[in-house]
């Protein structure tokens, strides 16, 4: 390790990010701080057992038109339409291949519509508006990567100067993920035996299991750019991107990267619809987060993408608190010791007390489990209390993506200063302790010397995978 690099480590400004809530901050920001949740709807024909089965997701998109000056919110998504769920011919995309190389110099695909593997019969102000992924990577072709490449093409300049400016092979690609493109596989599947194939034939192109592969998403984004610096995918269920940032910063930190493109990727598939509804985990309803009527989680997707470099910018990833409790294979220790322990180790790393957190962004995934152990750990950390929100009922629960995601909200609410809305029922469950939960009406911007300096958000996942992450600006 040089020992005259800084091993401080900073966020690049620029954010690349698409979910249910739209595409890019300027959408994303308008809806998340007036606290929309029309993105999270109703559709039918993920439960193979039962097709006319209802399941509430987030689908990422961008909105036909968005009017950043337009106050109009939808506290509750409508559910006067159904959307069907609706498998398409994987015969239609292109399998061609050739060895074309990407270079800084060329501009990342201009976002466009391009089909995705499945179609949905969107409402009249929703469109599909992604990137296409290039022609010489088509065996990488799905959803995941056109989400991935989307969040990319956002912060496309920030990725240039980077690359122009440390070369190739001093930059790092570090995502998280827990679908990968298995949607692809999916599909694959069910048309071959549609087709009257056995189980021993194998599955042809244009399938290819790259399209699916776990440790896909940081490869291919790395062909897309060129890069030869380390890449590699973590998987770590509800926990991968949020830990992508802790090996991100040791990139930087051990001198193995000057710059690390840095975030996470999920997208909706058939897989994790059933899990979760084989655990009775899905909620038809808006979840509903730490409100006495929580019943389940709504499943989201997305991608959320950042810069992260020792050169120093105006939020600063501050501190990393990770632990692995291993309590149960689903559910959290009914306590909170180890989501306790990775908040007090993100302050330790920080070298921050508690009332130095101007703002907490929770896991609060709605499930009766998760929500009482997370509040009780809140409490206990912060027991002269924190502002919170749980901001899933505007994005569904975007699984390995939703640490970055909920990151991102944080560095928005930094540079808006806002905070965002916690949406429920307001009905207060009596057997939890009592949050500061951030009302709808308190979504003003913050006014000195209530100003939003430093915000911790919260991961926690199956297997007892904790980490708490801070970012900011620490006071002079």
């Amino acid at each position: 390790m040089n020992k005259n690099r800084s091993t401080r480590t900073y966020l690049c400004p620029q954010i690349g990010i698409i979910n249910a809530l739209g595409c890019g901050v300027d959408e994303i920001a308008h809806g998340l701080f007036s606290g929309d949740t029309a993105g999270l709807q109703l559709e039918t024909g993920w439960l193979p057992s039962d097709p006319t089965a209802l399941a509430r997701v987030g689908r990422a998109q961008k909105r036909a038109s968005s009017n950043p000056s337009d106050n109009t919110i939808t506290p509750y998504p409508s559910d006067n339409a159904i959307t069907p769920h609706v498998t398409t011919d994987l015969s239609t995309f292109s399998l061609e291949k050739n060895t074309a190389t990407y270079s800084p110099s060329k501009s990342i695909p201009a976002l466009q519509t391009n089909p995705a593997p499945r179609a949905h019969d969107y409402q009249a102000h929703y469109v599909t508006a992604l990137c296409a992924v290039p022609p010489h990577l088509a065996y990488f072709n799905c959803r995941n990567n056109q989400l991935l490449l989307t969040a990319l093409a956002q912060i496309e300049a920030t990725v240039a100067a980077a690359l122009t400016r440390y070369g190739p092979a001093r930059i790092g690609v570090v995502l998280g993920t827990s679908t990968s493109g298995i949607e692809n596989g999916e599909i694959a599947i069910a048309q071959h035996y549609a087709q009257g194939k056995t189980a021993s034939s194998i599955l042809l192109p244009p399938y290819h299991y790259a399209q699916q592969e776990i440790g896909m998403p940081a490869l291919f984004l790395a062909q897309v750019l060129g890069i030869t610096g380390p890449a590699y995918t973590i998987s770590t269920a509800c926990t991968s991107s949020a830990k992508a940032f802790a090996s991100a910063r040791n990139l930087l930190r051990y001198d193995f990267c000057d710059a690390v493109i840095v975030g996470g990727v999920d997208s909706l598939c058939q897989l994790t619809i059933n899990g979760f509804t084989a655990l009775s985990s899905l909620s038809e309803q808006l979840t509903n987060p730490m409100s006495r009527n929580r019943c389940g989680i709504n499943i989201g997707e997305g991608a959320a993408l950042f810069v992260m470099q020792r050169e120093e910018t105006a939020i600063e990833l501050l501190g990393i608190g990770q632990t692995s409790d291993a309590y149960h294979i689903s559910a959290p220790h009914p306590d909170g010791i180890g989501a306790q322990n990775a908040m007090r180790a993100a302050l330790e790393d920080a070298q921050l007390p508690t009332h130095a957190i101007s703002y907490l962004n929770l896991h609060a995934t709605a499930t009766t489990q998760n929500d009482a152990m997370e509040a009780h750990a809140v409490v206990h950390v912060f027991p002269d209390g924190i502002p919170t929100s749980g901001t899933k009922p505007m994005t569904g629960h975007t699984l390995g993506a939703a640490g970055a995601t909920e990151l991102a909200f944080c560095q928005l609410a930094l540079q808006h200063q806002q905070l965002p809305p916690h949406i429920w029922d307001q009905q207060t469950d009596p057997t939890l302790p009592t949050l500061a939960l951030v009302q709808q009406t308190s979504y003003a911007p913050q006014s000195a010397p209530h100003k939003t300096h430093i915000c911790m958000s919260n991961s926690f996942a199956f297997g007892g995978s904790n980490i708490s992450l801070i970012i900011g600006q620490r006071k002079p």
